[in-house]
């Protein structure tokens, strides 16, 4: 099976089910006018790849909803938006992929945000550089692998 000294698949579970969670809870923050389509990236825990290595025995659970937007669409207000709201509620901002390279954002192409929240979770809300899309990824905290479930589960 798993990692023997590992949790359960029920406190994994439990874990993504918080993540999507957020997932859903920021979807809820969106004018429904401005999505024209939605899809998640994970929808079966035994199908898709959702675990990411964090250290031997560790792992942390990731899913991914992307957002096709309505025509006219400001993506960076929304995604700046998003941030402002989160960063109230106590978040932490973390710096994108562009600018741990040292390079600014490129409002014309892929734009993130980066945020962890206080209980651990992880949110990351870009703009997709192929026309008007967001990409919103929730991770959660880094947990013990379930011993109950093969040590392939999810990779």
């Amino acid at each position: 099976m798993g990692n023997p000294a590992g949790g359960t698949a029920a406190a994994y579970e439990a874990a993504a089910e918080q993540a999507d969670q957020l997932l859903r809870d920021v979807r809820g923050q969106l004018p429904d006018a401005a999505v024209v389509e939605e899809s998640f990236e994970v929808d079966d825990l035994d199908e898709d790849r959702h675990r990411l290595l964090c250290s031997e025995g560790t792992s942390q659970y990731r899913n991914i909803l992307r957002l096709q937007l309505a025509e006219g669409t400001d993506e960076i207000a929304l995604i700046d938006g998003l941030r402002d709201g989160y960063l109230q509620a106590g978040w932490e901002r973390s710096p994108s992929v562009d600018e741990q390279a040292g390079r600014e954002q490129d409002p014309d192409g892929r734009y993130a945000q980066v945020l962890r929240g206080p209980d651990g979770f992880g949110l990351t809300i870009g703009r997709l550089s192929e026309g008007a899309a967001l990409e919103l990824v929730a991770y959660s905290p880094c947990i013990a692998d379930p011993a109950d479930r093969p040590s392939t589960w999810g990779l």
